[in-house]
């Protein structure tokens, strides 16, 4: 919805649970999980377009983060059910 009012806008069509970060220029976010994993898609506001950064090819769970020189990106991945695991991953840009 805008700041200023008006009808609301639907942005991205799908985003994994609670997996995205979004910032002044765009959206980080995880993609649904399939039987092939997620990707991490980077959402650019002033293209309204997003490009994917990163495949896992397990999925993902609830919850990621960026840090704050935007270099790392942490996020929980299932690699064996019922257990969950933090993955990092350096440099992704």
């Amino acid at each position: 919805m805008p700041s200023t009012g008006g009808e609301s806008k639907q942005v991205l069509p799908g985003v994994e649970e609670r997996n995205f970060v979004p910032l002044k220029r765009g959206i980080w976010y995880f993609t649904p999980n399939t039987k092939e994993g997620s990707r991490l898609e980077y959402y650019d506001f002033s293209t309204q377009s997003s490009r994917t950064v990163f495949r896992t090819s397990r999925p993902v769970c609830a919850g990621m983060t960026l840090s704050p020189d935007g270099r790392r990106i942490l996020f929980t991945q299932i690699d064996r059910s019922p257990s969950r695991d933090l993955m990092l991953v350096d440099n992704f840009r």
